[in-house]
């Protein structure tokens, strides 16, 4: 994995932890990994952007298109999709609006919900994939994945 990022599944759900924002190729990546998780059954997916405080650059149009364009490929197998963004202030709820407006283009009928708490957005996941009659990883699992992987990922 490269530096500031770890992509992993855990049961039916792809996790992604981010501390910059993610290159195209890289979202090809996340799609790659939907795809061999999708083979399973029906999938959650969940995505913790914890930028560090280099991280201040947006994310580039073509990796809006590519994200777009992965849910919209995902969506037939795809149950709920959980985004964290932890960051306070200004920039938080700058990253969280062009990350609304990214969801709102991709018009999925799926739930996908964007969250400042991992602990708010794993339980979400759960109880939805659960309301779906989807067996999922419990809340406690994918915090711990989550604290895992974003420890990984800032170590590069």
């Amino acid at each position: 994995m490269s530096e500031g990022w770890q992509l992993d599944t855990v049961g039916n759900v792809v996790v992604v932890v981010t501390t910059r924002p993610l290159q195209p190729e890289e979202i090809q990546r996340i799609g790659d990994q939907a795809d061999a998780a999708g083979t399973q059954g029906r999938m959650g997916y969940l995505h913790m952007l914890a930028p560090n405080d280099a991280a201040r650059e947006p994310l580039s149009d073509k990796a809006r298109k590519a994200f777009v364009d992965l849910v919209r490929r995902q969506q037939d197998k795809l149950v709920a999709a959980a985004i964290i963004i932890v960051r306070e202030g200004f920039l938080g709820a700058a990253m969280r609006g062009a990350m609304t407006a990214i969801v709102m283009a991709a018009r999925s009928p799926v739930p996908i919900k964007l969250f400042g708490d991992p602990a708010d957005a794993t339980r979400w996941l759960e109880q939805t994939m659960h309301k779906a009659k989807v067996v999922s990883p419990t809340a406690a699992v994918l915090n711990e994945t989550l604290d895992f992987m974003h420890a990984r990922a800032k170590a590069g």
